[in-house]
């Protein structure tokens, strides 16, 4: 389902928008100004078993005119990535797909072959343009990313699937990458190692 609703706090009230066109779970999203992107994700095969088959596209959604358009699509496709915006830039790490080379109908299935990223790109909103950047030192998919200080953190995650239940392990990993120099440097792990995060950035601290 493509399903989209807003929560207005004040009110304490929940108001349904128009549903994303290409309905994805475990997509990735981020606002700048008044626009909500959303980039890649999974969604069922076509046909064949109930897996989980990778996306590379990209859609923003407008609060003003409540309307979704397509952008143009990540350079990798990928599920369980995670982005941040900041800036009019918006930056998306990581995630699981397909092997290059492979033909998988049926998408990711548990114990199943998996690629993982360490892959960082990132959407200029002005231009809509994609830029590859130096990728994390650990490729994971369901981790999380905040933006403190012109650096990106991508905290935990998950290594060997993208599915839990014994097909793969939590992490720990705290990596900050440098928006000023394009470079990647190892700070102190979480000390609960964990996947499927939520995660914010308030005061400098995350």
């Amino acid at each position: 389902m493509g399903i989209f609703w807003k929560f207005d706090p004040g009110k304490n009230e929940w108001s349904k928008l128009p549903a994303n066109p290409v309905p994805v779970h475990h997509g990735a999203s981020a606002s700048v100004g008044r626009k909500f992107y959303v980039f890649g994700g999974f969604r069922l095969p076509d046909t064949g078993k109930v897996g989980w088959y990778p996306e590379n596209k990209a859609w923003v959604f407008d609060l003003d005119t409540q309307t979704w358009s397509a952008l143009p699509p990540m350079p990798t496709t990928r599920g369980a990535l995670a982005a941040v915006a900041v800036g009019k830039k918006i930056y998306v790490s990581g995630g699981g797909g397909i092997p290059q080379g492979m033909q998988l109908p049926d998408g990711l299935v548990g114990g199943g072959p998996v690629e993982l990223y360490g892959t960082l790109e990132v959407f200029d909103t002005d231009t809509n343009n994609w830029s590859k950047l130096a990728p994390m030192p650990t490729p994971r998919n369901h981790h999380s990313i905040a933006a403190v200080d012109g650096k990106l953190y991508a905290i935990g995650g998950r290594v060997g699937s993208c599915y839990s239940g014994g097909w793969s392990s939590n992490v720990w990993m705290n990596e900050a990458y440098d928006i000023a120099t394009n470079t990647w440097t190892t700070r102190a792990p979480m000390p609960t190692a964990r996947s499927g995060t939520g995660i914010a950035a308030l005061d400098g601290k995350i």
